[in-house]
């Protein structure tokens, strides 16, 4: 779970708060699928993130939503609260008797989702492989979300707090 797609999220906390992670508090279960115990992985995880400078960032995961592909970040501070990721397609629906109601066709898979991004990123790699720029994804950045992911599986495997100064 952490490898497979909580890896671009590591990496997006570090790219949105400027911060590295510093510690991990992981937990996973399987919920719904059991295919998942046979790989010793889960359907269902949670992090607990503590960034370099104190700030705490919380991650929820989940292989499936029967609702459709739900992604985005919450940031709260002490000036402002925002969300990314959040459209009129997201998958939630609301519990509130005058609440909005769920969207027709909510996104049901990540293709679909992150389609303008995945053509941006295709055009970039194109500019990148014909050298008309330099990669702006680089190997350090990739390592640091892989770490974190390795932290998180040894906290899920080892029911402890791991910090990142563990994984090499």
């Amino acid at each position: 779970m952490f490898r497979d797609f909580a890896v671009h999220d590591f990496d997006a906390l570090r790219f949105v708060t400027n911060q590295e992670i510093a510690r991990v508090y992981a937990d996973a279960t399987v919920r719904a699928f059991s295919v998942y115990d046979r790989y010793d992985d889960a359907d269902t995880a949670v992090a607990t993130l503590t960034l370099a400078d104190g700030a705490l960032g919380l991650a929820s995961y989940t292989r499936h939503n029967p609702l459709g592909y739900d992604v985005r970040m919450e940031l709260f501070g002490s000036r402002d609260s925002v969300v990314v990721g959040w459209d009129d397609q997201a998958p939630l629906r609301s519990l509130e008797p005058n609440g909005p109601p769920l969207h027709p066709a909510p996104h049901a898979m990540f293709h679909d989702r992150f389609a303008d991004a995945y053509a941006a990123e295709i055009a970039t790699f194109l500019d990148v492989a014909r050298g008309r720029m330099s990669s702006p994804s680089t190997v350090d950045d990739a390592l640091e979300a892989l770490r974190v992911a390795v932290a998180c599986n040894l906290s899920l495997r080892e029911r402890r707090p791991v910090d990142l100064s563990e994984i090499p």
